[in-house]
């Protein structure tokens, strides 16, 4: 079983930039978050069989994550580095964990953290009635594969995620 997550208009967020000192998301990462769940929104179904599906005791995860940059902020523009691989790309290592989390830990899909946001961040989660993702712990990931590409479309993160025979790893 797979499911294909699109989520476009979505620019990467790196975990070194989304904290305070305290370990709070800081208003950036906040809306970041808040985009990344609304775009979650459409595959509820897909969630619900793929938590039928998976037996720990049977599967792990695969995960596979592109993360898609418009080509000019992916490569050098000028001279005399023009061509290379853009500092404006992000380390994947840092572009994971934040999404990870949001497609993966179960606190995400309660209806319970959305009624219990405060302040400016009630304004984010406006017309949502629920959120939803896959709810399966993260630590079920037995695989996962990461990689950044150009694209004439701008921005956007593709998330592929497969169930696995435990048997055979």
């Amino acid at each position: 079983m797979n499911i294909n997550l699109i989520l476009p208009n979505i620019k990467p967020f790196s975990s070194n930039n989304a904290y305070y000192k305290n370990r709070k998301h800081n208003a950036q990462a906040r809306k970041w978050r808040a985009t990344v769940l609304k775009a979650l929104l459409p595959f509820k179904g897909d969630f619900e069989r793929m938590r039928d599906a998976f037996n720990p005791s049977l599967h792990s995860l695969f995960v596979s994550i592109t993360v898609y940059y418009p080509s000019k902020k992916f490569f050098v523009q000028s001279k005399p580095n023009k061509g290379n691989l853009s500092a404006q790309t992000m380390d994947l290592t840092n572009t994971e964990k934040l999404l990870i989390d949001l497609i993966f830990h179960p606190k995400f899909s309660s209806n319970t953290w959305l009624r219990e946001r405060r302040g400016d961040e009630i304004g984010l989660y406006k017309g949502f009635t629920e959120l939803t993702n896959l709810a399966i712990d993260d630590r079920f990931i037995s695989d996962l594969k990461s990689e950044k590409r150009p694209s004439e479309e701008g921005y956007s993160t593709e998330v592929r995620i497969s169930l696995i025979p435990l048997s055979t790893l």
